[in-house]
């Protein structure tokens, strides 16, 4: 506890300085007033469609719930690996902690394969390769509780293929998700004369990201004491399941903007 205490002290001392350094309100509203005397036509242009909602961004909502749902699956085998491997299968607690880095092994190698993949698959789709991952982090959730039911004491060394098959699949949208798709959100849906807009975007994206991350937090002890760690596993790929299904939107503002991308004739040399 004392480890927040400290940091969170360090984080509160930056307060004074960025209160010194902001601006006061009236030097900001003069160099506005100022600024807007100078406009141009197309400045004044750009203005009008300054201020958009985020979610009025085509695919940022399908966005945001997926990343939720994907980041609150990640936190949960992050945080809560080592205890089912201790606890559930029996491991020593160190050989379950080393164990359980198979979950950034595999994540590793997934975000460089997606990445691949993307560029010469998909033909530069992140969304639509985001989404079929999505399903294969589910199948293999599904996978495990399967083989946990059927097999009743699974092999460690299975546990750990699990892991970094998990690991792997999972890897990509959370990249993807959180990183730059809300500046392909915006660009796909040709609403790029709003500086603005991709930074709003990206900041609701990552704060429902962040939401996801606290409801594992509150969800997962009562999932296990209630279905146990196979219910866990089974709700887990239900949640990526839904988070595949919910970038359905996203996937066709990508395909729309990609097609126009394409269909857009070249310069003469």
């Amino acid at each position: 506890r004392s480890v927040f205490f400290v940091a969170g002290g360090l984080v509160a001392s930056f307060a004074p300085l960025l209160l010194v350094t902001m601006p006061s309100s009236k030097a900001a509203s003069r160099g506005e007033s100022k600024a807007k005397a100078k406009d141009t036509p197309k400045e004044v242009a750009e203005e009008k469609v300054a201020g958009t909602a985020w979610y009025q961004v085509p695919g940022a909502p399908s966005v945001a719930i997926s990343y939720t749902l994907v980041k609150m699956a990640r936190y949960c085998l992050m945080f809560w690996l080592p205890y089912f491997l201790a606890r559930k299968v029996g491991m020593d607690p160190t050989a379950a902690g080393n164990v359980s880095a198979a979950l950034d092994l595999g994540g590793m190698a997934g975000a460089v394969l997606a990445g691949l993949a993307c560029d010469r698959l998909y033909g530069g789709a992140t969304f639509a390769i985001s989404r079929h991952l999505c399903f294969a982090t589910s199948a293999c959730f599904a996978g495990w509780t399967a083989a946990s039911a059927s097999m009743g004491a699974v092999p460690e060394g299975l546990h750990v293929v699990a892991i970094l098959l998990v690991g792997f699949s999972i890897a990509g949208p959370d990249g993807v998700l959180g990183g730059g798709s809300a500046r392909m959100l915006v660009e796909h849906a040709g609403m790029q004369e709003d500086p603005n807009l991709a930074a709003s975007v990206s900041a609701m994206i990552n704060g429902c990201g962040s939401v996801g991350a606290v409801l594992q937090g509150v969800l997962t002890s009562k999932l296990v004491e209630s279905a146990g760690w196979d219910g866990l596993f089974l709700t887990l790929a239900g949640a990526m399941l839904l988070a595949g299904l919910a970038l359905g939107s996203a996937v066709s503002v990508e395909a729309e903007g990609l097609l126009r991308g394409s269909a857009k004739p070249t310069k003469a040399a």
